[in-house]
């Protein structure tokens, strides 16, 4: 059996769940063993599935001399093992991974881009370096969006990378799961949801303003659910703009299905999005969704999602009337075959075991 060793960053939202179903899956064909941050969640699950994982010293925000220690750290814990392939998750991992079997001497390895290049002068020429690591020591990149993997501007190492979308798990696609808003719009509250980081980047602050102007609409309610270093800061601002009681504040929901099948609409007002997986796995469940018109959103959406221009709130306010007012004809089938189609979570596995062999078998 192929033994493959799986590198992340500190992750959360989609990006941990699709490292989770990933593992999940291959666990069945390769003898898998993941190298992970401290993350209660993460262990438990990746125990649950029966993985083996070892637990690093990944650092939240890290430099290069710590990304470069911690590769020094890897390159000795992985001197005595024989794998045959690395995979990096994220291009953080995938700067630290590379450092690590460089210095070993050996490896093939493929990476999963999940992010856009960081912006600012000192963050890009951070990016430029990594950049130059990654494409000389790793096999294959996967992007997670055509929209990421343009931003790259791979050049010449293009023929060595492909788009693989985030899969949705097949339990989404149950028959009793398919949820239709039908009784919204009569005596029953409507619930509008964000969930994920609570983060600059993630634009929880334009949702909380568009919810600012529906302060006379008692049938609605807004949720903003998860953790992140600005819930604090978001917390006051939804008091400041006189939100107490309309917006309810809630923590990281261990059954997102569930959780999905109880709201209304999905908002996702991202600054910057490189796919969203909650955005597919929320159609799967015949949720519309309002997006920010940014990153890979438009491809996980196609035409089943409603956008609006980054940034604007009024405009955000202006669909999620458009939407409750229509949410009985959303055609929630529809959207779960479209989910069905393009985002199975067996078809992104497929295609990553397609890159494995490739990767196994090249001579470089």
């Amino acid at each position: 059996m192929i033994r493959v060793a799986h590198l992340i960053r500190p992750a959360a939202g989609g990006m941990r769940r699709h490292f989770i179903l990933l593992l999940k899956k291959l666990s069945s064909s390769y003898k898998l063993t993941a190298y992970i941050p401290d993350d209660d969640f993460l262990s438990r699950e990746l125990k649950k599935a029966g993985v083996n994982f070892e637990i690093i010293p990944f650092p939240p925000r890290g430099t290069i001399w710590s990304y470069y220690r911690l590769g020094s750290y890897l390159s000795e814990r992985w001197k005595n093992e024989k794998f045959s392939l690395f995979h990096f998750h994220g291009y953080r991992a995938a700067l630290v991974g590379s450092l690590a079997i460089r210095k070993l001497g050996r490896g093939k390895a493929v990476a999963t881009i999940h992010n856009f290049p960081p912006v600012g002068f000192l963050n890009k020429f951070f990016f430029a370096m990594a950049k130059r690591v990654i494409t000389a020591s790793c096999q294959h990149l996967i992007f997670v969006s055509q929209a990421v993997k343009e931003s790259w501007k791979l050049g010449e190492n293009n023929l060595n990378s492909s788009v693989i979308y985030n899969g949705v798990s097949e339990d989404f696609f149950e028959a009793e799961g398919l949820q239709t808003s039908i009784e919204a719009g009569g005596e029953k509250e409507v619930q509008i949801a964000y969930l994920g980081r609570l983060s600059k980047e993630k634009g929880v602050d334009i949702f909380l303003k568009a919810a600012s102007l529906f302060k006379d609409e008692p049938k609605i309610k807004f949720l903003v659910v998860g953790e992140g270093e600005e819930k604090n800061y978001l917390m006051e601002l939804a008091f400041k703009l006189g939100l107490k009681g309309r917006v309810e504040f809630l923590s990281f929901q261990s059954d997102l299905k569930a959780f999905l099948k109880s709201v209304d609409v999905v908002v996702i007002p991202s600054r910057q999005e490189a796919f969203s997986l909650l955005a597919v796995e929320a159609l799967a469940l015949g949720k519309p969704v309002i997006a920010s018109k940014v990153g890979g959103l438009p491809e996980a959406l196609g035409n089943f999602g409603y956008f609006f221009p980054l940034e604007n709130h009024k405009a955000l306010a202006q669909k999620i009337i458009e939407v409750g007012g229509k949410l009985s004809t959303f055609p929630a089938e529809e959207a779960r075959q479209w989910v069905q189609k393009n985002f199975p979570l067996s078809k992104m596995v497929k295609q990553v075991e397609q890159v494995y062999q490739k990767a196994v078998e090249s001579n470089v």
